[in-house]
């Protein structure tokens, strides 16, 4: 299986006795980026690209610029920027700064921050326009210690006020990053660094009524340390996201999940323990939410995780659903709730590839596999979900 062979190459060393066929191994695997056929079975070639740096960094140069730049997976792509990344090859990422993919500048932006490069600031910048929320998320972060705050403040101002007219719950973390920047602004020693006049407390008041407590706390902060007297934060209060006139009597109790490559998993949901899951997973399932997105997040003996409209832990439907901790047991083949945090499910649903314990009490369980767990187990990432249909 594929996902056996991605792990063992995940677990190969330099530090091995066998490091020269190791190395003549995955130098044909990632030769394998050339072939036509790639672009639907990129996963194995792309990892080995990736171990490459560790047993011949020239040969993983090599393949990204003759293969990985400019093949049709995106994922390839996002991996040739990780490879750059830890071989310093500050011009690939340049190069790569302006792919159309999202998640592909955002391994460009933590690549060239990790790497401290001049040109991080401006990259950064330029990825504030996104509104992909992990990718500005990781341009806020980027701009960690920039001493320029009459370039960035400005335009993280701009991100914010932008991100918070969408009025999506999901774009907490992107705001919360930028306000971090905000207070190290404000927070700043150094001698011209300060968060006023480029944004002034004029400009943050309206976020202390933020829709989203927790901005609206993290403003409250802010405003302290600018003026050294905290506000008390006011959020507007909304209600939860649920489907109206829900009949818990109708909930449906199962759900078909038809892959791209033919294979089909079926799942038994469970509306006594997680009614208000099952309705959101049932009307979004109606709506055809699920069609055509991927599964993101592959992690052997562990989960497999989709249902992300960005293909990224950041960007799913716009509101987040509250979490309904049940009696039931993360064991093999459980469906739960992805989230980032107490009540910040956001319709992203991952199925446990085998019992985790630890997993217990932590996450909405609202589904389990009934048959399919044969084509669980052979999902890679960017597997596709041709189609997602529920029934009673």
């Amino acid at each position: 299986m594929p996902v056996v062979k991605l792990e063992a190459i995940r677990l190969m060393d330099p530090r091995c006795t066998e490091k020269d066929e190791i190395t003549s191994t995955l130098v044909l695997l990632a030769n394998g980026l050339d072939k036509s056929e790639s672009a639907a079975a990129w996963q194995v070639p792309s990892r080995a690209m990736e171990a490459l740096v560790k047993f011949r960094p020239t040969e993983a140069a090599r393949v990204v610029s003759a293969f990985a730049l400019a093949h049709p997976a995106w994922q390839v792509r996002a991996a040739a920027a990780r490879v750059a990344a830890a071989l310093k090859d500050e011009g690939t990422l340049l190069k790569l700064a302006s792919d159309r993919e999202p998640n592909v500048r955002t391994e460009v932006v933590t690549g060239l921050a990790q790497m401290k490069s001049q040109h991080t600031a401006q990259t950064a910048v330029a990825a504030l326009r996104s509104d992909d929320h992990q990718l500005v998320r990781a341009a806020a972060i980027a701009l960690k210690g920039y001493t320029e705050p009459q370039i960035a403040a400005p335009a993280l101002l701009q991100t914010l006020s932008r991100l918070t007219t969408t009025a999506a719950d999901n774009s907490r973390d992107a705001r919360m990053a930028i306000l971090d920047r905000f207070k190290e602004f404000a927070r700043s020693e150094l001698p011209g660094i300060t968060l006023l006049p480029y944004v002034t407390v004029a400009d943050l008041q309206p976020f202390l009524h933020d829709y989203d407590p927790n901005i609206a706390a993290a403003t409250a902060d802010l405003i302290g340390v600018v003026t050294g007297v905290r506000p008390d934060p006011v959020p507007t209060h909304r209600a939860a996201q649920q489907p109206a006139g829900l009949d818990f009597f109708r909930l449906p109790g199962h759900a078909v999940i038809l892959l791209d490559n033919g294979d089909r998993i079926a799942l038994r949901l469970l509306p006594d323990e997680a009614p208000l899951a099952v309705a959101r997973f049932a009307e979004l399932a109606s709506r055809r939410y699920y069609d055509g997105l991927t599964f993101h997040r592959v992690v052997p003996l562990f989960v497999i995780q989709g249902g992300s409209r960005g293909a990224n832990e950041y960007v799913g439907d716009d509101r987040f659903m509250r979490d309904e901790i049940g009696f039931e047991r993360h064991t093999r083949g459980a469906v739960g709730l992805s989230t980032r945090g107490r009540d910040t499910g956001d319709a992203q649903f991952f199925i446990d590839l085998t019992d985790q314990p630890r997993l217990n009490y932590d996450y909405s369980i609202f589904a389990r596999v009934e048959s399919g767990m044969d084509a669980v187990d052979a999902v890679l990432e960017g597997t596709k979900i041709r189609s997602l249909t529920v029934s009673r």
